[in-house]
């Protein structure tokens, strides 16, 4: 039998599991489910975001040595997950251990949400088990896993093994050191460079793929991949690398871009004009949309933020 979850020592807290892509997150929270499902008289309810397509929007799937493993799920709004407190605080029946999958996916609400359910009706409380990524694609703290992680009571720090092909004297292998960053890889089979990788079945996947760009969008879901021979690879690819191994470009621009309009409040002719080699356009939309500028009146300043004590974190200060 898999390593239990404590119940009764874990009511009215909070269970984080965090870690990069494949190190088992889903894998144990999946496993603690079916156990408590099967061998105690407790009630478990596991939710996922929508925006994850990977599986069935009814169940919650996780790749294992041994195959696939799936546990029944309800699927609910990434950006309003409050949609859930009726669910289970309406239930007829006590829920003791509540699951959310990818919680990465989900908007800054599922925060406060984790704090309302730990404690249910009538004074009881129950276990609150999240996994998620804790860094994304860019190797930087990933919201919200980063600020529910740091209300947490127990916190899980997965690993994985490097998927990077190291170039050897005799051909390649694969580095192996163990792995806490997640890298999006996208294909690009014209580049002249270009990063090699085993993929999640551990076959080799050699001049296809490039990392991805810093000012690419934070949330990128990944489809699944057809490794059948002949088949059209994936647009965009995860893999888990360690921190020798970890590549991303484009962040040297993106700072010069920033601090160039932190200055001085700059137009956009004057940007592109100052940096004419750069995909300017692309990295000052990157920079509006995650809230380090602002355009007023034609010019762009950098975007000052304030202290939520709500979130309990900083976010951008109100117009």
């Amino acid at each position: 039998m898999a390593e239990l979850l404590d119940i009764n020592s874990m009511r009215g807290k909070v269970v984080m599991l965090v870690g990069p892509m494949n190190s088992g997150k889903t894998e144990k929270a999946i496993k603690w489910a079916e156990n408590i499902k099967n061998h105690t008289d407790c009630k478990v309810m596991f939710f996922k975001p929508d925006i994850d397509k990977r599986a069935p929007p009814d169940r919650v799937v996780a790749n294992t040595s041994e195959g696939k493993i799936t546990f029944p799920a309800t699927t609910i709004s990434s950006k309003n997950p409050e949609e859930v407190l009726p669910m289970i605080q309406g239930s007829t029946n006590l829920i003791d251990v509540v699951f959310f999958d990818e919680i990465n996916f989900f908007d800054a609400k599922i925060i406060e949400i984790f704090e309302k359910l730990k404690v249910a009706d009538a004074g009881n409380k129950r276990v609150v088990v999240g996994t998620g990524l804790d860094k994304n694609f860019r190797g930087e703290p990933f919201e919200p896993v980063q600020y529910v992680t740091a209300r947490a009571d127990v916190t899980e720090f997965h690993q994985a093994y490097c998927k990077h092909i190291i170039k050897t004297a005799d051909g390649f292998q694969q580095c192996k050191k163990p792995a806490n960053y997640s890298m999006r890889l996208v294909l690009d089979e014209n580049a002249e460079s270009r990063y090699d990788f085993f993929d999640k079945k551990n076959n080799p996947v050699i001049a296809k793929y490039v990392p991805a760009k810093y000012y690419d969008p934070t949330v990128v879901v990944e489809k699944a991949a057809n490794n059948r021979e002949g088949a059209s690879l994936p647009s965009v690819y995860y893999i888990s690398v360690c921190h020798d191994c970890f590549s991303i470009s484009g962040k040297g621009n993106v700072v010069d871009i920033y601090n160039f309009i932190r200055g001085k409040e700059r137009g956009l002719e004057e940007i592109v004009e100052k940096f004419p080699d750069m995909e300017t356009e692309r990295i000052i939309k990157f920079l509006q949309e995650e809230n380090r500028i602002v355009e007023k009146n034609g010019l762009f300043f950098p975007k000052h933020y304030v202290f939520d004590i709500i979130s309990s974190s900083y976010t951008p200060e109100r117009e």
